[in-house]
């Protein structure tokens, strides 16, 4: 392992450890107001320090060969993005969640989930893709609940629940793919299944679609989706830019190391293509149509999310695409297309999660009523957040659009219908998020209300830098990403 990235890795593994469990023990010691700013402050270094560690890993032109772990630009784009979204997070935070009694357990908390998406995003081995998996999951469960009321405490719940059926379904796949590889690397495993027989093949086959349905409950897929209603449209809106913006990178990280493998075996291809399609387009269908007449903005996002795991999955099946594209290969295109979108994705729900924090904490509600006339009430907060909703949309020139024709480039020339389909169900996600610009701009409120947005509220600072992101990026830095974006076979 070259010095450089076995240096980087351990420090900011040790950064996030560090962190998590200090964080508890200063709980103990120092008195109510001192120890919240103490865990606040302890864990804003440690993230701060993480995301210049993980920075550093950009400018080496080194990759860390296939062993446990598999260094390589994917990998550390994810890395550097969940770092970063759980930094915005964290500042945003401050305010809501220094008045709870648990924010010692929910600053802790940030880290140790973090740590989880780290392992995952260059793993290279299936225990530790498990392990990771466990350690984000269980952390992201408590995240949930923190804020103790009904609501939080009954998504927690079925987040959590529904996240054990999911583990074990994992575990099963892992066994199955094990017994028949006798290995759990991951290179080793890709050598193996080339060389199997029929009978084994039916074995890797079960394994596979079990992986596609344990992941996929994490993700939100159609029809594992049952308990994100419930905590995207339930939990408290700051938790849910967390579990929204961070969080969601762990199946997606999972995904790539563990489906790049399947795709390219020649046997396997038939049914990891039609499982993946499938399940793409009816994951897009369903989100956006019941997201049409959601009247909640809140749970109106969560089956937004739905969709985009929809549209994540178009880049999926494009790893098992042999016809180039424009001259490049449809699954590197498809890869790229993920990883841009993913820092879409990121960028615009931990805006608009934590933009809908703040308009909860000032106007008491988030439903479309509640949201007339807050072009005039929290101009800032509104506007941001409404870029955000353009990006999601796929206008130009915001990252949204460039990450969408990706994704959708990257099929077009083996299932054109996969492309119409996401691209009308990407019509179709205009139609809610229009509704949203509308209510904010062009209706007004049965009650006069008076401006009350403050510029230096971190929550707003957040939407306005996340909002820059989305123009900055798309504006000319989204076609350098794509094009540093590779995997290492």
């Amino acid at each position: 392992m070259p010095l450089r990235f076995e240096l980087i890795l351990n420090l900011t593994a040790s950064l996030l450890i560090g962190a998590g469990v200090t964080i508890p023990l200063i709980d103990q010691l120092l008195i109510e107001r001192k120890r919240k700013q103490m865990g606040y402050l302890i864990s804003m270094i440690s993230l701060i320090l993480a995301l210049l560690l993980n920075t550093l890993l950009i400018f080496s032109k080194e990759v860390l060969s296939p062993g446990i772990l598999t260094v390589d630009s994917f990998g550390i784009i994810i890395v550097i993005a969940a770092t970063f979204s759980a930094l915005l997070v964290l500042i945003a935070s401050v305010n809501e969640v220094g008045s709870w009694p648990t924010s010692t357990s929910y600053y802790s908390l940030i880290p140790i989930a973090l740590l989880g998406i780290y392992y995952i995003s260059f793993a290279n081995d299936i225990l530790l893709i498990f392990t990771s998996w466990m350690l984000t999951s269980v952390a992201s469960y408590v995240i949930a609940g923190l804020r103790k009321d009904e609501s939080s405490v009954e998504g927690a719940i079925k987040y959590s629940i529904m996240g054990m059926l999911s583990t074990v379904t994992m575990l099963y796949a892992i066994a199955l793919l094990y017994g028949v590889s006798g290995t759990t690397n991951l290179y080793e495993i890709e050598k193996t299944l080339k060389l199997l027989n029929e009978e084994k093949t039916l074995l890797v086959k079960i394994s596979l679609i079990m992986f596609i349905a344990s992941l996929g409950f994490k993700f939100g897929i159609f029809p594992f989706h049952t308990w994100l209603p419930d905590v995207y449209g339930g939990v408290h809106p700051i938790c849910v830019a967390y579990l929204a913006g961070v969080v969601e990178i762990l199946p997606i990280a999972a995904f790539v190391r563990l489906l790049s493998i399947f795709s390219i075996i020649p046997t396997l291809q038939a049914t990891y293509t039609l499982s993946i399609f499938m399940f793409s387009m009816l994951t897009m269908i369903f989100g956006n149509l019941v997201a049409l007449v959601q009247k909640n903005v809140q749970r109106m996002l969560a089956y937004s999310t739905i969709a985009h795991a929809g549209y994540f999955l178009v880049g999926f099946t494009a790893f098992s695409v042999t016809k180039p594209i424009l001259g490049t290969s449809a699954s590197i295109m498809g890869l790229q297309g993920i990883a841009l979108h993913l820092i879409t994705y990121i960028i615009a729900k931990t805006g608009l999660f934590v933009a809908l924090s703040y308009i909860l904490r000032k106007i008491g509600n988030v439903d479309l009523i509640s949201i007339r006339n807050l072009g005039r009430i929290l101009p800032v907060t509104s506007f941001s957040a409404s870029i955000l909703l353009l990006s999601l949309m796929g206008i130009p020139p915001l990252i949204g659009f460039w990450s969408k024709l990706l994704l959708f480039l990257s099929v077009a020339g083996e299932y054109p219908s996969l492309t119409l389909v996401a691209a009308l169900n990407s019509g179709i996600s205009v139609a809610y998020y229009i509704v949203i610009i509308k209510n904010m701009y062009f209706t007004q409120n049965s009650t006069e209300r008076q401006h009350l947005e403050r510029i230096k509220d971190p929550e707003v600072i957040i939407t306005i830098v996340t909002s820059l992101l989305t123009v900055i990026l798309g504006l000319g830095i989204a076609p350098y990403i794509a094009t540093y974006i590779t995997l290492l076979k």
